[in-house]
């Protein structure tokens, strides 16, 4: 038998209006319990309530509100600054513009530095990659320095593009 979603919502109203429900309990299992309903019906995912009504109440929250999929996750990465041309390879920039390491760098007990895509870079700082892990990206993407233009310029002394925050341009893992 199907329920229609207002049947669904009139039975959720009814049971968290219910005076049963509504006593005031500061703390303890049943404040807790009620707490879970109200976030599983904001659709975050939460542990099974203990109290009889509190479960009838998750229940149908659970249906009224399907599970809402985390953002997803981006990777923390040096931004490839410069592309790979001809048999010069592509770089990477490690540092901040004061000298300080980009947000997810972190140097290794061997003097390499590393970001979290697990790629490894030169222990000299100068971005180039020893371990293939990111995308290698075409020569000149996203208007990007091409190897053999660099003119004595470091990585980071070279543009990004791209969105850090969705591992778009630079930052493609």
């Amino acid at each position: 038998m199907e329920v229609s979603r207002p049947t669904l919502e009139r039975i959720y109203t009814n049971i968290v209006e219910c005076s049963q429900y509504k006593l005031p309990w500061p703390i303890g299992p049943h404040a807790k319990d009620k707490l879970k309903v109200t976030r599983r019906r904001a659709g975050e995912k939460t542990e099974y309530p203990s109290g009889k009504l509190t479960r009838a109440a998750w229940d149908v929250a659970a249906i009224l509100a399907p599970l809402v999929p985390p953002p997803p996750a981006f990777k923390k990465v040096a931004p490839i600054t410069v592309t790979k041309q001809g048999s010069s390879d592509q770089r990477v920039c490690l540092f901040n513009p004061d000298g300080s390491m980009r947000p997810g760098v972190s140097r290794l007990p061997n003097g390499e530095y590393t970001d979290e895509s697990s790629a490894k870079y030169n222990s000299d700082g100068d971005g180039l990659e020893n371990s293939s892990v990111r995308t290698q990206l075409p020569e000149g993407a996203f208007g990007l320095v091409k190897a053999k233009e660099m003119d004595g310029r470091s990585a980071c002394e070279c543009p990004t593009a791209g969105d850090p925050t969705k591992n778009t341009g630079s930052w493609t893992v």
